[in-house]
């Protein structure tokens, strides 16, 4: 199955690899593909000082772990994704976060059933 993953699933595990989203990340590879926009690696930069202000991690142990939990993903530039699916992808958010417009353009371009999974207030996409 493959699943499109946004950033806040990211910051979340990379804050507790313990946690269940990052069990799942970290030890899910056999049974999902995890997916997401090429923007999600320029919005881990731009949060870069705050996750290493939370977690304390140093500068080499944040790099160790940005390259393990990025190794997990598959990124497709948004570039990629068709026009039609960007239209419709601003009709579904218009009114809810226009910021996930490229995750559910990429959502629709991989053909998402329409399902929803939230854990920890983060949602991710799955799609067949």
């Amino acid at each position: 199955m493959r699943i499109i993953v946004d950033s806040n699933i990211i910051f979340s595990a990379m804050l507790n690899t313990n946690s269940l989203i990052g069990d799942i990340l970290l030890n899910s590879q056999s049974t999902f593909d995890f997916i997401s926009c090429d923007y999600l690696k320029t919005e881990l930069a731009n949060h870069k000082a705050r996750i290493l202000e939370i977690s304390g991690y140093s500068k080499q142990a944040y790099t160790e772990l940005e390259y393990i939990l990025l190794e997990q993903v598959s990124f497709l530039s948004e570039a990629l994704i068709p026009f039609e699916h960007w239209k419709a992808a601003a009709e579904l958010v218009r009114e809810v976060d226009i910021d996930d417009i490229a995750l559910v353009a990429l959502s629709l371009f991989m053909g998402v059933v329409g399902l929803q999974i939230a854990i920890s207030a983060s949602i991710i996409w799955c799609c067949q």
